[in-house]
């Protein structure tokens, strides 16, 4: 590959340099600047037309700061957005989408609400992990959900995308220039 050609490559992947910073700015709990380096990879990378994986995985960053800022409303309106965005897809689309805003709901304490997506989650692929089958038995059994044991349970089957183990720093150290 030329130096052109890398230096080309490495301008199209800047968007992922962001990102990981804001993973970093996230972890230690400074959320509204996560949210800012994530907003600012969403855009670059709507701007080069990068393949769609890495929006999705902007838009996860994204929820992922939401939800540990507490600011479930946020992601709520977020993930129904995406939702209708994403009406005439294929379940397999839509069901991550789904299967976050069962999570949200729980964390709101909104119960009954979990519950009615519990249905149209048993037939995606969520159906079969331990993940799911915790929160659905939970809710079937009208069992409270302290968010101590969500926080725990969300940890353990490692839900998050942003988390210490998942950031890779050399990509953010270019993406703290920006």
């Amino acid at each position: 590959m030329t130096d052109a050609n890398n230096q080309q490559q490495s301008q199209n992947n800047l968007h992922l340099g962001i990102c990981e910073s804001g993973k970093l700015l996230h972890i230690v709990g400074r959320f509204d600047d996560a949210l800012e380096k994530y907003r600012n990879a969403m855009v670059m990378c709507a701007s080069q037309h990068a393949p769609q994986v890495f929006a999705r995985h902007y838009v996860d960053c994204i929820l992922d700061c939401l939800q540990h800022a507490k600011r479930f409303d946020a992601a709520l309106e977020l993930l129904d957005q995406a939702i209708s965005n994403k009406g005439n897809e294929s379940p397999v689309v839509i069901a991550p989408f789904l299967f976050r805003k069962l999570i949200v709901l729980c964390q709101l304490g909104q119960h009954q609400e979990a519950l009615i997506l519990v249905s149209e989650l048993d037939s995606t692929m969520y159906a079969d992990s331990s993940l799911y089958l915790a929160l659905k038995q939970a809710l079937v059994r009208r069992q409270s959900m302290p968010e101590r044991w969500l926080d725990q349970i969300l940890n353990h089957h490692k839900f998050y995308t942003v988390r210490k183990d998942n950031v890779d720093k050399k990509r953010a150290e270019i993406g703290q220039k920006h």
